[in-house]
Parts: structure tokens; C-alpha cells; sequence
């Protein structure tokens, strides 16, 4: 695998990590919109943090695709997203375009 390939998978799984948060985001103004109470919606990275265990630093350098994380560091991630494996890789994963991630490794190379 060549070094781009894998800065791409790094991008790629910061980027699904992101889409479940931003998504869990509106489920959570939906719900505040109800009047609901949601203390347990994940829809920050610091929410990660705390149901992860994994420090918000790391959370946030696999985000932006700086970090490559074991696959401990996975598990943990989503569990604290309450998802499964392949619910995240069908879900999630799988789903970012290739316009997507050009998009993004353009911003980042610009940084």
C-alpha cells in the first residue's frame, strides 16, 4: 500500500467518524426541538471523548486524517458512537464519494 493510500483511509475514516456526529447532531436538535431531554446523543467530539475513553487530541487528529488509529482505538470509537463494525463501514464508510474526499484532501493539502 502506497503512502497515499493510506493517507486516503485515514481521510476517509475521519470523514465517517464526522457524517455519524453531524448526523447524530440533528437527531439531537430534533429531539430538543420536542422538548425531548438528550443527555446521550454523541454530537461533539468532546461527547466522543467521554464515551470513548479515547483523549479528544487523538479523537480530533483522526478526524482530520493526521492520525492513523489502531484498531483498538476503532472498537472504542464506535462504541462510544454505538455502532457496530460493519454498520459504520456500510453506513458511513462506504458512502463518501470520490468527489468527497478529493474535496477534502484538496482543503487539506492547503493547509
Amino acid at each position: 500500500m502506497t503512502i497515499q493510500e493510506k493517507e486516503i483511509l485515514k481521510m476517509k475514516f475521519g470523514m465517517a467518524v464526522m457524517k455519524r456526529i453531524e448526523e447524530n447532531k440533528l437527531i439531537a436538535k430534533a429531539n430538543k426541538q420536542k422538548g425531548k431531554l438528550d443527555n446521550v446523543t454523541i454530537d461533539s467530539l468532546r461527547k466522543l471523548e467521554a464515551s470513548s475513553g479515547i483523549p479528544y487530541a487523538s479523537i480530533n487528529q483522526i478526524v482530520n486524517g493526521r492520525k492513523n488509529p489502531s484498531f483498538t482505538t476503532i472498537s472504542a470509537l464506535l462504541e462510544g458512537l454505538d455502532l457496530k463494525l460493519d454498520e459504520f463501514f456500510t453506513g458511513y464508510y462506504y458512502k463518501i464519494s470520490d468527489m468527497e474526499l478529493e474535496k477534502r484532501l484538496k482543503s487539506k493539502k492547503g493547509k
